[in-house]
């Protein structure tokens, strides 16, 4: 191979470092985001990046390199207005629910609040504001209301002496997704011994705020739940 050759596949690995082929896409990284581009794109990128950077290990004259250097110019417009352009799509927004939206929400978390005061942890279940990919995750609605019963027999005799679930906040919009936090305490009583956690419900809706789900804080650490919703830990501000 000529030293010339050696400088080209040289440019070419470096200017290939920054993409990761995964599931048939290019994804390009960046700082901020991850832009994606379909396959047809980036082989045409890659062909074009060859034909306009080949000259610099030729010996190119002074108007082949003044030739280069004005192609090259649309080339880089139109590549860095595609990248910003998938990277505000990307990144995730800050995002002011309705009143309307609101009321939903704290109609939802008056249903959630009374049925764990009831010891029914299988309310959101019940009332439909449990995702349904978690549900059909865990083979349908009654076998998830059947384990989430056994799991709270578990547990032994308790009672549940308060529940404060706070205001909703932090919430953002990803993808045509809104998500939002709802902190909130347990306080539980075990032979006399009371406990209290802190966790929060994570809000989620797909129909510009028609319908919410939530989600447990404590499930989303699981991996299961962590593949059916890949984007969350970047579109949500969930709690450190």
């Amino acid at each position: 191979m000529t030293v010339k050759g050696k400088k080209f596949n040289l440019l070419l690995i470096l200017l290939a470092c920054p993409f990761a082929i995964t599931q048939g896409r290019v994804v390009f990284y960046t700082g901020l985001a991850e832009v994606g581009f379909t396959t047809a794109l980036a082989s045409w990128i890659a062909q074009y990046i060859k034909i306009l950077f080949f000259p610099l290990f030729s010996k190119a004259s002074k108007g082949s390199a003044t030739s280069w250097s004005m192609s090259i110019i649309p080339f880089l417009l139109f590549f860095f207005f595609i990248l910003n352009l998938n990277a505000q799509k990307l990144k995730s927004k800050t995002f002011q629910p309705t009143d309307e939206m609101l009321k939903i929400i704290k109609n939802d978390l008056k249903t959630i609040k009374n049925g764990w005061l009831n010891h029914d942890f299988s309310i959101t279940i019940k009332e439909d504001l449990m995702h349904p990919k978690i549900i059909d995750l865990a083979g349908g609605k009654e076998a998830l209301i059947e384990n989430t019963q056994l799991e709270m027999q578990a547990m032994g005799n308790f009672t549940i002496d308060n529940v404060i679930i706070e205001e909703p906040k932090d919430f953002t919009i990803y993808n045509n997704i809104i998500y939002g936090i709802v902190p909130f305490k347990l306080t539980m009583n075990f032979d006399g011994t009371s406990v209290s956690s802190s966790a929060y419900l994570l809000v989620l809706s797909e129909n510009q705020g028609k319908k919410f789900y939530y989600l447990d804080s404590n499930g989303l650490k699981n991996p299961l739940i962590e593949d059916l919703f890949p984007d969350i830990k970047i579109a949500a501000k969930l709690p450190q």
